[in-house]
C-alpha cells in the first residue's frame, strides 16, 4: 500500500499513452485528458464532480435500490441447466445500479457503454495492432454517445452527472474522458469483481452455504474477493528520479504491483492461500488503489458485491460447474469472467 500511497508516482494516462507509443488518434483523446492525467488540483476537481452522486445519503438509497434489483434478477434466473451469471445476473445488476446512481438512461449505456470493458484493455502494458484497433473503435462509440449527450445536457441541463459537468470549467475533451473513466470504475469493473466473487463462493461451496446461513459474513465475503482474486492489477508512473526500498526509478519508468501477488503475502495475511470469508478485518486489499487516487467508487462497487452476493446465496444450494469459465485477458483493467456457466438448484 506504501507505494500505492506515495505521491511521487501516478498512475496518468501520459504514461501509458508513452508506453505504448500513442501520438494522437482515439486512445491519445482519452487518456491524455484522463482523470489520472490530471494535476492535483483538476483532479481533486473531478472527484468534486462525482462526490454527491456518492453521498452516505445517497448510497444507502442505492442499497435498497440494488438489492431489489439483485432479487428481482436471481428471481428470474433458469434453474437446473447452464446459466451465465455474467450476462444474466452481474451484467445487468451493476448496470442498474450504477445508471440509477449518476442518473444515465440503462439502454443508453447497455448500447454503448459495454464497449468501455474494451476500453480497459489499454491499461495493459502491452499492445499489439489488432487491440489497438479495437480500442480506437470502441472509444469511437463511447465518443459519439458522450458527445450527443453533453450537447443534449447543454440545451436541456438535468440533475444526471453529465449536466453536473456543464457546471465545471473542465473542457470537452475532459468531461469526455471523465464519463468514460466513471463507466468502466462504476459499470464494468464492479461487474467482473462481482464475476470473480461468484467464481471464488462456486469453488468453494461450503463458504457459500456459510453465507446463507450466517448472512452478516456477506460484507466480509466481498472484501475477502478482493483480496483472493482482485478484478484489476495497477500500475504506477514515476514522476520524477526516486529510490523506493532498493529499487532505484528513473522518471517515467514503469511499475507495476500485482495485486494478487500482495494480496497473499503471508506477512500480511495469515493463511493467504485459504479462501475465508470470515477472514478478520485487516489489511485493506489493493483493488481500489491508494493514496490520492484510490477509487472515488470503492463504497458503490462493494454495495454491488455484496447485494449481489446475498440474493444469489440466500435464493440458491452451492451451484455446480455446467461450463468452461470464459476469462478477460489477465492484464486488463477490469479482469474477470466473460462467461461464468453455472447450473442453479432453489435452497
Amino acid at each position: 500500500m506504501d507505494i500505492l500511497s506515495d505521491c511521487r508516482l501516478s498512475p496518468t494516462g501520459n504514461g501509458h499513452l508513452a508506453l505504448h507509443g500513442i501520438t494522437s488518434g482515439p486512445i491519445h483523446r482519452y487518456l491524455g485528458s484522463n482523470m489520472s492525467s490530471a494535476a492535483r488540483e483538476s483532479h481533486l476537481g473531478l472527484r468534486t464532480v462525482l462526490a454527491p452522486f456518492l453521498s452516505p445519503r445517497k448510497l444507502v438509497k442505492a442499497r435498497e435500490f440494488a438489492l431489489t434489483t439483485a432479487r428481482d434478477l436471481a428471481e428470474g434466473l433458469r434453474l437446473g441447466e447452464p446459466t451465465d451469471l455474467m450476462a444474466e445476473f452481474a451484467n445487468p445488476l451493476a448496470l442498474a445500479v450504477f445508471c440509477h446512481v449518476v442518473q444515465l438512461p440503462v439502454e443508453e449505456i447497455r448500447r454503448h457503454g459495454s464497449a468501455s470493458a474494451d476500453v480497459g484493455l489499454v491499461f495493459a502494458l502491452s499492445l499489439d495492432d489488432a487491440q489497438r484497433t479495437h480500442i480506437e473503435h470502441s472509444l469511437e462509440s463511447l465518443f459519439e454517445y458522450i458527445d450527443e449527450g453533453l450537447t443534449t445536457r447543454r440545451n436541456q441541463p438535468g440533475t444526471d452527472i453529465m449536466s453536473a459537468l456543464h457546471k465545471t470549467e473542465l473542457t470537452v475533451q475532459q468531461q469526455t474522458s471523465f464519463l468514460i473513466s466513471i463507466i468502466m470504475g462504476g459499470h464494468d469493473a464492479p461487474m467482473h469483481q462481482l464475476g470473480c466473487a461468484l467464481v471464488a463462493l462456486s469453488e468453494h461451496p461450503e463458504q457459500w452455504q456459510l453465507l446463507a446461513e450466517h448472512p452478516h459474513l456477506i460484507s466480509g465475503a466481498a472484501e475477502e474477493s478482493l483480496r483472493w482474486s482482485p478484478h484489476t492489477h495497477t500500475m504506477r508512473f514515476a514522476l520524477e528520479e526516486l529510490t523506493y526500498q532498493d529499487l532505484e526509478l528513473g522518471c517515467g519508468d514503469v511499475v507495476a504491483v500485482c495485486n494478487r501477488s500482495a494480496n497473499r503475502d503471508p506477512v500480511a495475511f495469515e493463511n493467504p492461500d485459504t479462501f475465508d470469508a470470515a477472514r478478520p478485518r485487516g489489511r485493506l486489499p489493493l483493488a481500489f488503489g491508494g493514496g490520492q487516487f484510490f477509487c472515488p467508487g470503492s463504497g458503490l462497487g462493494k454495495i454491488i458485491m455484496e447485494v449481489g452476493i446475498q440474493s444469489i446465496t440466500e435464493r440458491f444450494a452451492p451451484p455446480t460447474a455446467a461450463g468452461e469459465i470464459l476469462w478477460r485477458p489477465v492484464l486488463a483493467a477490469a479482469y474477470g469472467p466473460r462467461c461464468l456457466p453455472l447450473a442453479l438448484q432453489e435452497r
